[in-house]
């Protein structure tokens, strides 16, 4: 049960609230029992705890008859600070996307079901229902992005191209001139579509993908701009020479001597703690990465599953307490830097 006291005991930005409502009353225990009080009241007290609302339409559920939208725009403006998604009446065709178009609109989301599951919508005109385009040909504006968000390059889509990319799981557009066209078709540098996001304004779309083969540009670099920068195109780099190691690669040594690649981690490592000023510590920490991701690399890890692995821990709730392991504690009776080697 949705409480404050229970609420207040984990992270706001985390949580979103279900009410199911009934003609105006909030329905609880299996949607058998009706709760005290009213939705607005119910938002009222819960709002500071959680990030959003799941407002469940429970006498519209199922029935693609719409939405009460003076109820809804109450509903939304007493959740200000809270996103609110809509379930519950969502109809298909046209009538569908205007009503999500509406709805989102006000700052609100629309959760669709039957709608979807009888196809009278198909998931490219719902996602796609509040774009706008100021151009002649309709056309969205896509910039295409890697997994770690990075930009790659400028597309354009449009409903066909949404419906080709969402059905095929790849990264499929819309050419000024050629029409629909399939990245890497003839190229062989094709695209697995992984999300599909809308921009602030609802005039442009995010597609992040997972590029594969040279890379982005038909000149054959990471980019439309250049052949990418730092980190990312370090991962690169160490995954071209484990395919091909030019002669006296340092890297493919790596590769090949688990042992050495052990000891130079924990001497970059090493030197990294020691490091007392900010261009030691960018000098050595670069050391770091290097070795790190040859090790990642080395035993089948991506820099894009690293990144995953990052954003996963944000999310998480509790915690270890971080203290160093034993010998690696100068409190322990070793040295500032023992039990590393």
């Amino acid at each position: 049960k949705a409480t404050p006291e229970f609420l207040a005991e984990l992270p706001r930005e985390r949580l979103i609230a279900a009410l199911d409502t009934k003609d105006g009353t909030i329905m609880v225990e299996g949607w058998q029992k009706a709760a005290e009080g009213g939705i607005l009241d119910r938002i009222a007290a819960l709002k500071g705890y959680v990030a959003g609302f799941l407002v469940t339409t429970i006498d519209r559920e199922g029935e693609m008859n719409g939405f009460d939208f003076e109820r809804a725009e109450r509903i939304v403006q007493a959740a200000q600070g809270c996103r609110v998604t809509f379930a519950g009446g969502a109809a298909g065709g046209q009538e569908g996307r205007d009503q999500i178009a509406k709805l989102d609109e006000m700052g609100s989301d629309v959760q669709i079901g039957t709608a979807l599951a009888t196809k009278a919508i198909s998931l490219a005109e719902a996602f796609s229902a509040p774009m706008r385009s100021d151009r002649p040909d309709g056309l969205w504006p896509t910039a295409v992005c890697d997994e770690g968000g990075r930009f790659l390059g400028l597309v354009y889509s449009d409903l066909e191209s949404l419906e080709a990319s969402f059905e095929s799981g790849k990264g499929v557009y819309k050419s000024r001139t050629r029409g629909l066209w399939v990245k890497g078709n003839s190229s062989g540098n094709g695209q697995r579509l992984l999300k599909a996001d809308l921009d602030c304004d609802r005039d442009c779309l995010r597609f992040t993908v997972k590029q594969e083969g040279r890379g982005f540009c038909h000149l054959g670099t990471q980019n439309c701009f250049d052949d990418g920068y730092g980190i990312e195109k370090l991962s690169r780099t160490i995954a071209e020479r484990m395919k091909t190691s030019p002669e006296g690669s340092y890297t493919r040594r790596l590769f090949s001597d688990a042992s050495l690649l052990a000891s130079k981690l924990r001497e970059e490592a090493d030197e990294l703690a020691a490091s007392d000023c900010a261009a030691d510590a960018s000098f050595e920490a670069a050391d770091v990465v290097y070795f790190a991701l040859v090790k990642a690399m080395r035993e089948g890890a991506r820099l894009s599953d690293i990144e995953a692995e990052l954003e996963r821990r944000s999310f998480k709730v509790l915690r270890r307490p971080g203290n160093a392991k034993p010998g690696y504690s100068e409190g322990e009776g070793g040295t500032q830097w023992i039990g590393i080697h």
